[in-house]
């Protein structure tokens, strides 16, 4: 079974691929319960791909060459860290490290050049000093279905991008890509709900780097929560990727 999709360039997350929790929610929405996706390459934005059941619970993105991305279904367990209020998650947000050092500034979900109308604008900064990061979210209706509720891979999305400043908080220059999210969307909430999104690091290894992250909604109960490996790039890298920018 096929179903065709096209990425527009609106969820952008490196420069000319799609955000990678974006990717991995609209495979992720394609089951009941915790999905594991794994992201084997970058995934461009405007260009038609494939989404195809491959049995056994496996499903891939792709296009007539190129696996982007495989999910199937997972279990994740997680000890949650009890959440910041809203208006602490507001007031780490002015300790983001992306505000004045961003790889990616146009990233959908936590990039600093983009307006409430155009990206979900989750900027995770330090809480405390136990390593919890947060961001406040009031999602915008244009994220959300018919009946106003937020779409379940904008949730995906919300779990990713936290992660990366909570696994590398305090390294300068430090650059990653996503390479495995496994999430579990509990719940939903509502266009215009006050939000709180937190992220910490669950240690590495080598270029591996563990993150767990969670999305509560405006009465502090766990709607998302997800596990992430990151992948660290080299400067090398991170100098192709940003040089890469039309």
């Amino acid at each position: 079974m096929k179903s065709f999709i096209r990425i527009e360039d609106l969820y952008e997350g490196p420069p000319q691929s799609a955000n990678g929790g974006y990717v991995c929610g609209l495979l992720g929405t394609h089951y009941q319960g915790a999905v594991q996706v794994t992201l084997k390459r970058p995934t461009p934005v405007s260009q038609d791909l494939i989404i195809e059941d491959q049995g056994l619970g496996v499903r891939v993105l792709r296009d007539e060459e190129t696996v982007y991305a495989v999910a199937e279904p997972s279990e994740v367990s997680l000890s949650v860290p009890v959440p910041p209020s809203f208006e602490e998650a507001e007031e780490a947000t002015h300790r983001f490290v992306g505000h004045h050092d961003h790889i990616f500034p146009n990233c959908f979900v936590c990039g600093t050049h983009r307006e409430k109308v155009t990206g979900m604008r989750i900027f995770a900064g330090p809480v405390g000093s136990g390593g919890l990061h947060a961001s406040d979210w009031t999602p915008h209706v244009t994220l959300a279905d018919a009946s106003g509720w937020i779409k379940p891979e904008f949730l995906w999305a919300a779990l990713d991008c936290p992660g990366f400043f909570a696994t590398t908080a305090g390294e300068q220059g430090a650059s990653a890509l996503l390479g495995r999210l496994t999430a579990d969307i509990t719940g939903s909430v509502k266009a215009g709900e006050r939000c709180v999104v937190t992220a910490w690091s669950m240690g590495g290894e080598g270029r591996k780097r563990l993150a767990g992250s969670a999305v509560f909604n405006a009465k502090s109960a766990l709607v998302a929560l997800a596990k992430a490996t990151w992948i660290t790039i080299d400067a090398t890298e991170k100098k192709k990727m940003t040089e890469s920018v039309i």
